[in-house]
């Protein structure tokens, strides 16, 4: 009879502590992109500045519908708040975006891999839960800078004569 009761009270205990620790858990703050052709945007994006994104209700969620009003593809997508989350956040930014990276206060979508970007005149919608009420959210998007993609082709053309200029020097004259 003790065993019975003494497995009881530890079931009680172990319940009584689940209620307590569990109750005041939130969700983890969430981001979701989706391509939603057709809908009414919002929000045009029509330079690469800080915009606020919007403020979550009272549920702590917000759903905006974007449009790329710019003549570039959004390579990198930025979100950031004031305040600190209970979590850091998580994502999915496909199709658009393959990885992130994130902290209590912000989250950085980059193509990588598998992402395509943003491209011109594309209505997307993102929608964030799990945030904190009343929480001001702030976007960035990114493009690649003309003078990147200036080094970057010079660096590769570069290469290639070394290797060029390597190869000649290996072939050996024939004289014949």
């Amino acid at each position: 009879m003790t065993y019975i009761a003494s497995k009881f009270s530890r079931f009680l205990i172990v319940f009584g502590m689940l209620i307590f620790f569990a109750v005041p858990l939130k969700a983890d703050p969430v981001v979701l992109f989706a391509a939603t052709p057709g809908a009414n945007p919002m929000l045009n994006i029509m330079t690469l500045q800080q915009f606020i994104v919007g403020t979550t209700n009272a549920n702590g969620t917000l759903t905006v519908v974007l449009h790329n009003a710019s003549n570039f593809t959004f390579l990198d997508f930025h979100f950031v708040t004031m305040g600190i989350q209970s979590a850091p956040w998580t994502g999915n930014g496909l199709p658009f975006f393959g990885d992130f990276t994130s902290t209590n206060s912000s989250i950085d979508f980059v193509t990588g891999g598998t992402g395509t970007g943003i491209p011109p005149s594309t209505v997307f919608t993102v929608t964030f839960t799990g945030f904190l009420p009343n929480t001001i959210i702030r976007g960035t998007a990114t493009v690649p800078e003309p003078a990147t993609l200036l080094l970057l082709g010079t660096g590769l053309a570069g290469i290639a004569f070394k290797v060029r200029k390597r190869l000649k020097q290996k072939t050996p004259d024939v004289d014949g």
